[in-house]
């Protein structure tokens, strides 16, 4: 219970307040301090925030505050209050996005290191999303030798450029069978393999490369370089008239 109420945004003072008000009832702040372990010097900053939240109230009887919980229902409102107030700021940014996007500096190349697993997640949706419809991948120096969760996740990529009319061509390394027959059996692709090691794990999609290692700290360097994508590509198919198909 308590790690939910905290994760939608109650702290532990708040969570514990809250709890001790549907427990006890109309109170005043001795009883709850007594109840939630609270210091007499937060429970006030404590109950107004819940107020604020709409998940507490008071009435006055004589000089003396009364406080009491609201429905716990009012936690789904609360919820609901901040998803209109989240919508209401993505229309806000999706407005400004064009501004932004023409503020930036215009530049011939860019690099950009993701690391981790989410890191190389987001490069290579985030290149799938720049290509078009039979634009070509050009991928070598391909190891499934790694966490399977990496082998999941382009599995997973694959699926989804083939859903978007994209082509690759793949050079596997001599001697990986499962994963070259595996692939090369998917729509819109074509597996060769070539004897001995390619220099680099590397991904070439319309003007970008993707350099991937998935040793001790697997990551993804992102490149945007005319120069250096023409040299990658003319690298790969060179290899590609040396390669043989399956």
């Amino acid at each position: 219970m308590h790690a939910i109420l905290k994760k939608i945004g109650l702290t532990d003072g708040e969570i514990a307040v809250y709890l001790a008000l549907l427990e006890i009832g109309e109170t005043t702040t001795g009883k709850i301090i007594d109840k939630a372990q609270i210091s007499g010097g937060k429970i006030y900053h404590i109950l107004e925030r819940l107020i604020q939240k709409g998940l507490a109230g008071y009435i006055v009887k004589g000089k003396t505050k009364y406080f009491s919980a609201t429905p716990p229902k009012r936690l789904l409102d609360m919820l609901n209050n901040e998803r209109e107030k989240i919508d209401s700021q993505m229309q806000e940014v999706e407005h400004l996005l064009p501004t932004l996007t023409n503020m930036g500096k215009d530049t011939s190349y860019d690099v950009v290191l993701f690391k981790n697993y989410s890191g190389i997640k987001n490069a290579i949706y985030e290149i799938l999303d720049k290509l078009k419809k039979d634009d070509v991948v050009q991928t070598m120096g391909i190891r499934t030798l790694r966490d399977e969760k990496y082998n999941i996740m382009w599995k997973h990529w694959h699926q989804e450029r083939i859903k978007r009319k994209i082509k690759c061509q793949m050079i596997f390394e001599e001697g990986d069978d499962f994963w070259p027959k595996t692939i090369g059996n998917l729509p819109l692709t074509d597996v060769r393999i070539i004897k001995g090691i390619t220099p680099a794990s590397a991904n070439i999609s319309g003007d970008h490369v993707l350099l991937f290692t998935y040793h001790k700290e697997p990551g993804c360097l992102m490149i945007k370089h005319e120069d250096i994508t023409s040299s990658f590509r003319t690298f790969f198919e060179t290899l590609w008239t040396q390669s043989k198909k399956l």
